[in-house]
């Protein structure tokens, strides 16, 4: 919740953050993305070191591989996964990408 990054990962190893999970005709997307957390009991509002440092991380990520959407484990996990949640600010991520985010284009 203070905004420290912790990378737990190298991006081009296979992690199981997505778990059982389908977007736009793929599935299993722990073969096709990179999963961020942030810490969070569920419904509580982020913090702004919280979001800075997730932008940071996103934009780090967009320079050296060709993302074009950032998407919540509820978007590729519907019914089993419910992060983000609601008080995630995905206005903030929008501008990130050229395509669409959160299932929005």
């Amino acid at each position: 919740r203070d905004g420290i990054i912790t990378q737990l990962a190298l991006f081009n190893t296979k992690c199981w953050h997505a778990g059982l999970s389908t977007w736009a005709g793929q599935k299993d997307l722990n073969n096709c993305s990179i999963g961020i957390e942030l810490q969070n009991k569920g419904m509580e509002s982020y913090t702004e070191k919280q979001i800075n440092a997730a932008i940071a991380v996103c934009k780090a990520i967009i320079r050296t591989y060709p993302i074009r959407e950032i998407l919540g484990h509820s978007d590729i996990a519907p019914g089993r996964k419910e992060d983000p949640g609601v008080q995630f600010p995905w206005e903030k991520f929008k501008p990130l990408t050229k395509g669409s985010y959160n299932g929005i284009t």
